[in-house]
């Protein structure tokens, strides 16, 4: 099962993301962790695919010349390109940006 955590920048969407992900693997689940923040600048889970890899706000803001907001929309706009590889696992967590 796939679940998208949503929210606006700094409500805890990362921390709730591994929060639950701690609570379903004692219970015995399987769980794969998605970090779909390029802007974030550490995640407290271990992600299975973290798109900071291929693309952050801060490498942006320097390569275009972009401040923090430019860089972001920017970013967004890559991140509609990137293929995010399907997971087996019970529950895949899917951490949004804010």
């Amino acid at each position: 099962m796939n679940v998208m955590i949503l929210g606006p920048a700094g409500c805890g969407k990362s921390l709730l993301t591994e929060k639950f992900g701690a609570y379903l693997e004692k219970e015995g689940y399987s769980v794969r962790y998605i970090n779909l923040d390029p802007g974030c600048l550490s995640v407290i889970y271990r992600c299975s695919f973290d798109v900071r890899k291929r693309i952050t706000v801060e490498k942006i803001m320097k390569i275009e010349r972009l401040g923090p907001n430019g860089a972001m929309i920017r970013a967004m706009e890559k991140l509609e390109n990137i293929k995010i590889p399907n997971y087996e696992g019970d529950f895949v967590l899917i951490d949004t940006p804010g």
